[in-house]
This record gives C-alpha cells, sequence and structure tokens, in this order.
C-alpha cells in the first residue's frame, strides 16, 4: 500500500488461499534485511502473507514461482519506482539453511542436533501467539 493509499472494503474480505508445502522458510532478499524466517505461508491472487516469528506481514506481488527445488520466489508490486528491485525467495527451512544463514542473525540462536528441531522450536512460536 502507498502512502495516502486506503484500503478498500474487498481487501478485508476472505480470499481463496493456498499455502506453501512446507511450514518454515528461511526469506532472503538482497533489499530488505528486515525479513529472515517465514512460518505458515499463505498465498492467494494478490498477496504472500506469513508470519515471521514477531509479526504477521502481508505483501502484494507482481510476480511469483515455485521452483522445482521448493523455493517460492516473488516480486513485490508496491515497492516505489526507483527503489530497486525487491525480490522475496523462501528457501525451506532445514539444519544446514538454520546454521548458514539464520541462527547469527537471530538475539539468542539456538544450536539443533535437527532440521524436526528447528522446524519445531520455529512453529512453537507461532503457537504461543495464538
Amino acid at each position: 500500500m502507498r502512502k495516502g493509499e486506503t484500503l478498500s472494503r474487498d481487501f478485508l474480505k476472505p480470499k481463496e488461499t493456498e499455502s506453501l508445502p512446507q511450514r518454515v522458510y528461511f526469506v532472503r532478499c538482497p533489499n530488505d534485511e528486515t525479513v529472515l524466517v517465514a512460518i505458515d505461508v499463505q498465498i492467494d491472487e494478490e498477496h504472500v502473507r506469513w508470519f515471521d516469528t514477531v509479526k504477521g506481514r502481508v505483501m502484494r506481488f507482481s510476480q511469483k514461482e515455485l521452483t522445482d527445488e521448493g523455493h517460492f520466489t516473488f516480486s513485490r508490486s508496491e515497492i516505489d519506482e526507483g527503489a530497486g528491485e525487491y525480490e522475496y525467495t523462501f528457501v525451506p527451512m532445514n539444519l544446514d539453511v538454520y546454521e548458514q544463514y539464520v541462527k547469527d542473525r537471530l538475539i539468542q540462536g539456538k544450536s539443533f542436533d535437527s532440521t524436526e528441531d528447528v522446524i519445531a522450536s520455529f512453529i512453537a512460536l507461532l503457537e504461543d501467539e495464538s
């Protein structure tokens, strides 16, 4: 949403959504350092929604793709011209991805023994919010 725009009533209506195949993803975007983890990603015809361990996020996309490797990529459509490319890639979380990209960016990055333990830890954050 751009500055000065208001939400239409249609935005508040429930839309048909689909979930990504995994529950937890590492989120990579070279121009957005505020993204790191996505839990329970939902996609409708215009938006991507997820919980990021602290708050819910909603972004409008212009293009989207699910790769054979299970990576979901989308480009934001509401970024102002001249702001650069904002392409987000969601990589399925596993122990290696957590250790390489996520752990050191967390305030209290924990060590885990398995991918299942990593996933369970992030899912517990979502359940704590309910």
